[in-house]
């Protein structure tokens, strides 16, 4: 059943006919049988939205069919107005793919939408390798190289975003594991430069690439042991010595993974940055309209202040939280997933694992006090190699980053989410506030 907010949201986004029904997974359902028998598809499960205000959604689901209990994935499209584009060009991949219309992508005309199910996808062409025994065994044989029983091994899905990436994990029937990874184009692009780039240091360890297939933009990785840096410090089982010489383990391998200069690295400009945070406060407006004076001001002000700050460039990951580190028994962490490595502010990095910090304590799944204890230990790690950023723009960088992630309860379906999208806008504005505030009383000092 459609949410009151998912309805006043399709009310509002007139462009996207499909929207109410995409975001409704019990209609989308009863469309998808009523259109298309012999679909067999019984329940569908949301966990990822993918929305650009009047012009495409993309819901990503876990299907529950007449074979399946649930571990099919597919998603939904639903177009605005170049929808005469775009679904002629879906039934043309289901004929590449060899399946009849309604083996791998299903068509709703009347609502501008295209249901693809796993492993068709638009813009993750090497997918479709995977569909057949015969090619995907081939696929993996070839990434994998001198070791041909990844060939037979079983995919384990890890991650799947619609026409952006999918990761799986590859378990083989001798017990080896591997993982990995599909992009479109722009996205393999960067990810298998990154991937070659940066080089381990004292407390630093990364994932070696195994392989890659430009053809079908694929990466393969070797799978690495170690312990989850999330699941120590949310799940609760880690005492205060355990977590913090895990952090500070995390913060001396990020500033390691800072210090280098790998040569290719996109630069994160100013432009895009303006760019980037003027397109987020337009979807927050179109998500919460009660909330687009707040998120404009918060735009502004992050730009403001960004304008105001000295340029500092260095290697970044780009996407930097706990579920990128593993903690292993040498002494080490993991840093994971440099898919987003960039040239930019390294304040960038803590400060946006200190917003994800920020928004698990307003989920409720971190004590409140808990998030200055771990970011100091954090950066104490840091400092043991090299002189941490700023505090200032750390918390600048905070801000930034719940600005970012303000959309996330929307997009991950959370219940309430625009009460929780407001929350992360508020923290967002305080901390702010707060570095406003700091400035002041430095010039006041220093006067």
């Amino acid at each position: 059943m459609l949410s009151a907010a998912d309805s006043r949201l399709a009310g509002r986004d007139r462009a996207i006919a499909g929207l109410a029904t995409a975001l409704d997974a019990e209609a989308l359902s009863a469309a998808l049988q009523a259109a298309h028998p012999s679909c067999g598809i019984r329940r569908l499960t949301p966990y990822y939205v993918h929305y650009k205000p009047g012009t495409r959604c993309l819901v990503a689901f876990r299907v529950q069919d007449e074979e399946s209990s649930g571990g099919q994935l597919a998603y939904a499209a639903a177009y605005g107005p170049d929808a005469g584009a775009k679904l002629p060009k879906a039934c043309v991949l289901a004929q590449e793919m060899g399946v009849s219309p309604d083996g791998g992508v299903l068509i709703l005309e009347d609502l501008d939408t295209a249901f693809f199910l796993f492993p068709a996808d638009r813009r993750l062409k090497g997918l479709q390798r995977l569909a057949q025994p015969e090619t995907r065994s081939n696929l993996l044989r070839r990434l994998f190289g001198k070791r041909p029983e990844f060939g037979r091994g079983r995919l384990q899905h890890l991650r799947y975003k619609p026409e952006r990436r999918y990761v799986a994990r590859l378990d083989t029937p001798e017990g080896r594991r591997a993982a990995i990874k599909f992009y479109n184009a722009q996205g393999y692009r960067a990810a298998r430069h990154a991937a070659q780039a940066f080089a381990p240091r004292e407390a630093l360890a990364l994932v070696p690439c195994a392989g890659y297939l430009d053809q079908h933009q694929v990466l393969g990785f070797d799978w690495q042991p170690g312990k989850s840096l999330h699941a120590m410090l949310y799940d609760g089982g880690a005492d205060s010595g355990a977590w913090r010489r895990a952090l500070e383990l995390t913060g001396a391998a990020l500033a390691g993974l800072h210090d280098q200069a790998p040569k290719g690295l996109e630069r994160r400009s100013r432009d895009a940055e303006r760019d980037r945070l003027m397109a987020q406060a337009g979807t927050l407006a179109q998500l919460c309209p009660e909330l687009r004076t707040l998120s404009e001001r918060l735009a502004r002000d992050c730009l403001a202040r960004l304008d105001d700050a000295t340029p500092r460039l260095r290697a970044l990951h780009g996407d930097f939280n706990a579920e990128q580190v593993l903690i292993g028994e040498e002494g080490r962490a993991t840093i994971l997933d440099l898919d987003w490595a960039q040239l930019g502010d390294p304040a960038a990095d803590p400060g946006l694992f200190i917003a994800h910090l920020e928004r698990a304590a307003l989920r409720g799944h971190l004590p409140g006090g808990q998030v200055a204890p771990y970011a100091d230990a954090l950066l104490e790690g840091y400092r043991k190699v090299s002189e941490p950023p700023s505090k200032a723009a750390i918390r600048l960088y905070t801000a930034i980053g719940l600005f970012y992630l303000a959309a996330e309860p929307f997009r991950y379906r959370e219940p309430d989410w625009p009460e929780r999208v407001e929350a992360l806008l508020v923290r967002a504005r305080d901390i702010l506030d707060h570095c406003r505030q700091s400035s002041q009383a430095d010039v006041i000092t220093t006067a």
